[in-house]
């Protein structure tokens, strides 16, 4: 029932390249992971967005990829957010490629080289405008790299889960 109104909303927000702030207000809290409770690095943050912010970037995530394909933009190493591809494909390669060399030990060395980047911190090292620079260099559309560039721009998080703010507090008085 609401569906054509939706996206009517959403084709209209995609044409103007915006996005409403209240849609950008996130509800953050800090879920733990492992080790010491009292230590905030064994903590990453769980954001719950509300559902019309996730219908729009869902739309607008679909366009992006399907542009991505259409204009070769994603490498054929990249297995993550790809459709029809995950991160088992290239573990299974991995694993062929070590008992290939165990079996056929090229140049006399059943030694297979491998190199593991860890990239959980680069979301947040990136510098956004290098990204809409190559966006921009890449001829992505205007009006969607706009719609992008909004999403990111004066992000707002709202952070809940008392708790956490009280070991917070006791790490930093102790």
């Amino acid at each position: 029932m609401l569906a054509p109104y939706c996206a009517r909303f959403s084709a209209l927000m995609m044409e103007k390249a915006q996005i409403l702030e209240m849609w950008k207000a996130a509800k953050v809290t800090p879920l733990h992971k492992r080790g010491p409770v009292l230590d905030p690095n064994n903590y990453r943050m769980l954001a719950v967005s509300g559902t019309m912010y996730r219908l729009y970037v869902n739309v607008l995530r679909v366009y992006v990829t399907e542009w991505c394909q259409k204009n070769n933009k994603k490498p054929d190493t990249q297995f993550g957010f790809s459709p029809g591809r995950n991160t088992l494909q290239p573990m299974f390669i991995l694993r062929h490629l070590l008992h290939a060399a165990k079996t056929k030990k090229p140049h006399g060395s059943p030694r297979l080289h491998a190199a593991f980047i860890d990239f959980k911190q680069a979301y947040d090292s990136v510098p956004r405008c290098a990204i809409w620079k190559h966006l921009q260099r890449n001829c992505m559309h205007t009006c969607r790299l706009k719609i992008i560039q909004n999403l990111y721009d004066a992000d707002k998080d709202a952070l809940f889960h008392l708790c956490f703010s009280l070991c917070t507090s006791m790490m930093l008085i102790a």
